[in-house]
């Protein structure tokens, strides 16, 4: 008789989960900056704890791009290059394309509601007070429903992969400008949520297209500043 063998489910170390959301925000937010180095030893006294949920949230940090371990140096957050930006641009334009024509065809009216209630969101934050944080929040929470409602698995995952890039590209240059800018974009959010309301794809590729490279040349222009070319 053949014998059932069966494997006992795996728990992901809650520990670990904890010390890499809290890493994350740090660098996200600016706490810790670009080409700072993480010291292991000095992350866990802070946060109470042993070494070991330390490495493993930089090697999940590192596998999200935030973070560069190497050997006998330790980890410190990645420096953004000019190709790094063109790179992590091109490949968020290409899966969001991608998504919005299958979000198009895949939608459901429900999907579409949450959609609205995001772009409700930025111009109600729009008309006051308007930080880079929260520009950055609701700009990638309405980009993040539009990938989500493609359906893909695959393609959803690999845009998660890039999100904590987006954002820290974004954040990391300190684009004061920003906060402007996403009240303009405000108005492209709109006709996205058009164009999939009205089933319209051609449009909605042009639109996203129009507001994909504005968003890229504000960012380019931060960095050259960044750097002082």
């Amino acid at each position: 008789m053949k014998t059932k063998k069966t494997l006992a489910p795996v728990r992901r170390n809650s520990l670990t989960e904890q010390v890499t959301g809290k890493l994350r925000q740090a660098i996200l937010d600016g706490r810790i900056k670009s080409g700072e180095r993480i010291i292991e030893v000095d992350v866990a006294a802070m946060m109470h704890t042993s070494r070991g949920p330390v490495r493993d949230a930089l090697i999940d940090l590192e596998h999200e791009g935030l973070v560069i371990r190497e050997r006998n140096r330790g980890a410190m957050v990645v420096n953004s290059s000019a190709e790094d930006l063109e790179e992590v641009w091109s490949l968020r334009v290409a899966l969001e394309g991608l998504a919005l024509k299958y979000a198009i065809e895949r939608a459901t009216a429900e999907d579409v509601a949450n959609l609205a209630g995001i772009v409700q969101e930025i111009t109600t934050a729009s008309k006051g007070e308007f930080p880079l944080e929260k520009a950055v929040d609701l700009d990638l929470k309405f980009h993040e429903q539009l990938v989500a409602m493609s359906k893909m698995k695959r393609l959803i995952s690999f845009w998660q992969g890039l999100r904590s890039q987006i954002w820290f590209l974004i954040f990391s240059l300190n684009l004061k400008e920003l906060a402007t800018l996403a009240k303009r974009t405000d108005m492209a959010h709109r006709q996205l949520l058009d164009c999939v309301r009205d089933k319209d794809c051609a449009r909605g590729l042009e639109v996203l297209k129009r507001h994909m490279e504005g968003a890229y040349t504000e960012i380019v222009k931060g960095y050259r500043a960044s750097v002082g070319k």
